[in-house]
């Protein structure tokens, strides 16, 4: 191996012997470099990776008017606010120990009082005792026990009685029983009689029984009768039995008659049997009459059987035949 220090000049680094082609011996190459070509190195140039100094742009910097935008300020709308009165209730004391329900009424006295409905009566005595039953004084303010009423008497005291069956006094606001109606009496107390049957008082709104009509009559009250049948009331809305019509006759309520027959009233739109015309008469109802015949009114007032004429004379009523 030829010596180092006599190849190379240390003052110009650059080999001083030309035939020398490398400090290396040709034999001796890179471990890492596999070719066997004795080439000689190059010198490669180091990049010092100087990095380029961009010039530096002084960017003006714009300064962006900054705009203030006004506030405005909302007013402040005061609401105003209502003061609701407040209503003093009054505290109504109760007192202590079980109580009922005051009425307002005022209680002159101790009471066995358990009368039920106020009859607006005032009653002044007794305040002590017995009170409200069948037969008893009325309790204060004229109560009675429940299904009785104070009636009162003629110069003395008034009393509490059973009510609202028939014959007992109407309970108050005129209540009876089921059955019963509350008739009113001249001079004395209303009592509940019997209604809707014949002859009896009529119900609550004039309702009779089945085939019964309220018939009212003069000073008294009015009472249910068999409506329909010959000489009866009409039943309501003026209707009869077949056979018969409702007739109005002076002074008289509506009654049902016969019709249709010789010498009976006109049935209903003047209608009569066979054989019979509908006759008027002057101040009263009409009546069917046989007709055709000789010396029978015309039939009709126009027809007669054969060979008569229908012919009115003078001072006749109606035209007979002959």
């Amino acid at each position: 191996m030829l010596d180092v220090l006599d190849v190379l000049d240390a003052s110009t680094d650059t080999p001083t012997d030309a035939g020398v082609v490398d400090v290396m011996d040709a034999a001796v190459v890179d471990a890492n470099d596999a070719s066997t070509l004795d080439s000689p190195p190059a010198d490669i140039s180091a990049d010092d990776g100087s990095t380029l100094d961009a010039p530096v742009l002084d960017a003006p910097t714009i300064d962006s008017p900054t705009i203030d935008s006004p506030t405005i300020d909302s007013p402040t709308i005061d609401s105003p606010v209502v003061d609701s009165p407040v209503v003093d209730s009054p505290i109504v004391d109760a007192p202590d120990g079980p109580a009922q329900l005051d009425t307002g009424r005022l209680d002159t006295g101790p009471g066995k009082d358990v009368g039920s409905i106020d009859t607006g009566m005032l009653v002044t005595g007794p305040v002590s005792g017995s009170c409200g039953g069948n037969g008893q004084a009325c309790c204060n303010n004229g109560r009675c026990d429940t299904d009785r009423v104070c009636t009162p008497r003629a110069g003395t005291t008034p009393i509490c009685l059973d009510c609202g069956g028939n014959g007992q006094p109407c309970c108050d606001f005129g209540r009876c029983d089921t059955g019963a109606a509350c008739t009113p009496r001249v001079g004395t107390t209303p009592i509940c009689l019997s209604c809707g049957g014949n002859n009896e008082a009529c119900c609550a709104n004039g309702r009779c029984g089945t085939g019964r009509v309220c018939t009212a009559r003069v000073a008294t009250w009015a009472i249910c009768r068999d409506c329909g049948g010959n000489g009866q009331p009409c039943c309501e809305y003026g209707r009869c039995d077949p056979a018969r019509a409702c007739v109005v006759l002076p002074g008289a309520p509506p009654m049902c008659l016969d019709c249709g027959g010789n010498g009976q009233v006109c049935c209903d739109q003047g209608r009569c049997d066979a054989d019979r015309t509908c006759v008027p008469r002057v101040g009263t109802i009409p009546f069917c009459l046989d007709c055709g015949g000789n010396g029978q009114p015309c039939c009709g007032g126009v027809s007669c059987d054969a060979p008569r004429s229908c012919v009115q004379r003078a001072g006749e009523p109606y035209p007979y035949c002959r």
